[in-house]
């Protein structure tokens, strides 16, 4: 045969519930709250769960009474007084704390109430705050200014247990199931193990005054909430240890419950409900579906259900109907996505109350086979997806799961990576020992697929260091015009391609030097109709050749040296020029044996001529 356990929830300033199992059943953590409507949303204060399957609830004094899942209410009675608190005796008897009645007792459910307990020098008024009932069944009650009371008659006579607990309120009772007696006050915590008669004052510095709610479990554990803080002891308030309750303990702990499987739900005043099921070493927060984070009351039945009050009054009860969650909706990749790299993060929307994700990333948009990824041990809101081929198209879906169940899958969607590695754009113009016209230097190079934008760096040499940075931007095109630049100086550039969350690597730097081409000699007379471009001279040449042209009509002009595939090698000369004769000079001392074509550019005419180089 089970012994009898005495279970106590506590409320500051305000009430102790008490009752007796002699069946231990089982509970889980609600999943969430659900609204429960009383008497056409009559706003509540108080509540107390009866273990004989009914449920009291009051606003002021009048009494409200429901059935064990807290509906199919009706007014039960008016009581004489604010009721602060309910206890319930072994025999069937209601006891009620009052605010300024002291404490009344009803024998028929709270349909009917008379006063048994008021202030010394009766009609004086009582603040009953705490009530609390032991195995023997005897009742304490608590007061805001006359300490604590005992009655080991149901209520005909009454103890005062000694003016030690008189000088301060006292806020909460409980009494374990060895009927050891303790009372919470505003100045710390009492204990007694002969019903009041003798007091023992804890001064354990762990336990920070005030003492708001006390609980204590079926294994003796003893809890205090207070201001900020809650404290356990396990051998009978002896030692105190601080438990923390995470980044929630700025609040005031008002409300302490201990359910039939050991879990501890704290009610807070202003971050709603904490939870644990390991004796109070960690905490979550089961918030879901409250409309008000100030819980004014909290209690737990016999069988395990939980029942809150919020502070706008609204009466909830935590749910266990667990259900599968929905589909989680996916962010990243979108819809159809190109151009992604090898290594990316999967994210979709997080979902309240999930155990876990299963993710799914493959080849195959039915998800038959070609899967890369098939994780269902995922907590939480992205993964990760490393190695995958470059030029292929995936499709990826995830499913969220609880107790209950795994949820639909999500719509699946597709994306597509990068057709090669992300590398940096091949530079065009101007190349390695190309001379340019100050006037206009337009540099480009190789648009890369997939690339979203290019960064350049221009620099005076090829440290590309901040003091010697020219030019150091970021564009959309793959042609940039530079201007400003100083007649006789070599010029260093660079970039990089970036891609969708991925960056590719700095091209190798280029060079190119400034200069203004010479007027040989100006036209006597009237131009020359079209552009003429000369021989080269010398012509084979080793390394430096001068290359003489000459210009009709005022314009840009362009001089190149082709490979005899067509393939440009350098930009010799870029410029906007007056009409007349030019001699440009280039060296060739980088490039190999070889004929090649010098092309010129001008007045939308082409002129070629060959160029040998022979060492």
């Amino acid at each position: 045969m089970k012994h009898p356990t005495n279970h106590c929830i506590v409320r500051r300033g305000a009430w102790v519930v008490c009752w007796f199992l002699s069946v231990l059943t089982m509970t889980a953590q609600p999943v969430s709250w659900e609204r429960v409507p009383v008497l056409g949303d009559t706003p509540l204060s108080v509540i107390g769960v009866s273990p004989r399957a009914y449920i009291l609830a009051t606003l002021g004094v009048n009494v409200l009474r429901g059935d064990a899942n807290g509906e199919h209410w009706q007014v039960a009675g008016v009581e004489p007084g604010s009721i602060t608190g309910f206890a319930f005796h072994p025999s069937g008897l209601v006891f009620a704390s009052t605010r300024w009645g002291g404490v009344s007792m009803s024998t028929d459910q709270g349909e009917t109430w008379r006063n048994v307990l008021r202030a010394p020098g009766s009609p004086g008024l009582m603040h009953a705050t705490a009530l609390a009932i032991n195995s023997r069944g005897v009742v304490f009650a608590g007061t805001m200014r006359y300490g604590v009371y005992a009655s080991t008659d149901t209520g005909t006579t009454w103890n005062h247990l000694g003016a030690i607990l008189a000088a301060s309120p006292v806020y909460a009772i409980a009494v374990n199931s060895d009927n050891h007696l303790f009372v919470g006050t505003g100045t710390g915590l009492a204990h007694s193990t002969d019903d009041g008669a003798d007091w023992t004052i804890i001064d354990s510095n762990l336990v920070v005054p005030p003492v708001l709610s006390l609980a204590i479990d079926k294994n003796g554990t003893i809890f205090a909430g207070g201001v900020r803080v809650v404290h356990r002891s396990t051998d009978n308030g002896q030692t105190w240890i601080r438990i923390p309750v995470g980044g929630y303990q700025s609040k005031t702990i008002g409300h302490i419950a201990v359910a039939p499987d050991h879990s501890i739900y704290l009610g807070t005043g202003g971050v709603g409900v904490l939870w644990s099921s390991d004796g109070g070493d960690t905490w979550s927060p089961i918030n879901t579906n409250l409309s008000d984070l100030l819980i004014r009351d909290l209690d737990v039945s016999r069988f395990g259900k939980v029942f809150l009050i919020t502070g706008e009054g609204r009466l909830f009860r935590g749910t266990e109907h667990l259900v599968p969650p929905p589909p989680p909706l996916p962010s990243f990749p979108p819809k159809n996505a190109t151009c992604l790299s090898d290594t990316m993060y999967l994210h979709w929307k997080k979902i309240q109350d999930v155990g876990y994700y299963h993710l799914q990333l493959g080849t195959d948009r039915r998800f038959i086979s070609g899967l890369f990824l098939n994780d269902s041990t995922i907590s939480v809101e992205l993964a990760r997806a490393g190695g995958l081929a470059y030029g292929r198209q995936y499709w990826w879906r995830v499913a969220a799961g609880n107790a209950a169940g795994k949820s639909d899958w999500s719509v699946p969607l597709s994306f597509s990576t990068m057709p090669e590695p992300p590398r940096a754009p091949d530079i065009i113009s101007p190349g390695p020992g190309d001379t340019i016209d100050i006037r206009i230097v337009q540099l480009s190079w190789e648009p890369l697929e997939c690339a979203r934008a290019y960064h350049l760096q221009v620099a005076n040499d090829t440290t590309f260091a901040p003091g010697k940075m020219i030019v150091d931007t970021v564009l959309k095109k793959h042609v940039f015009t530079l201007r400003g630049l100083q007649f006789n100086r070599r010029y260093y550039w660079r970039l990089k391609s970036a891609f969708e969350r991925v960056s590719g690597l700095w091209s190798s730097a280029a060079s190119f030097l400034t200069y203004k081409a010479i007027l040989s000699t100006p036209f006597p007379g009237i131009p020359p109709s079209s552009p003429f471009l000369g021989r080269c001279y010398p012509n084979p040449v080793q390394t430096d050749v001068a290359i003489p042209f000459s210009i009709t009509r005022p314009g840009p002009v362009s001089l190149e040296i082709y490979s005899m595939l067509g393939r440009r090698m350098s930009v010799v000369m870029n410029a906007f020029l007056e009409p007349g004769s030019y001699t440009a000079q280039w060296n060739g001392a980088s490039f190999p044996n070889g004929a090649y074509m010098v092309v010129l550019r001008a007045s939308s005419r082409t002129r070629t001529e060959t160029l040998v180089i022979s060492r």
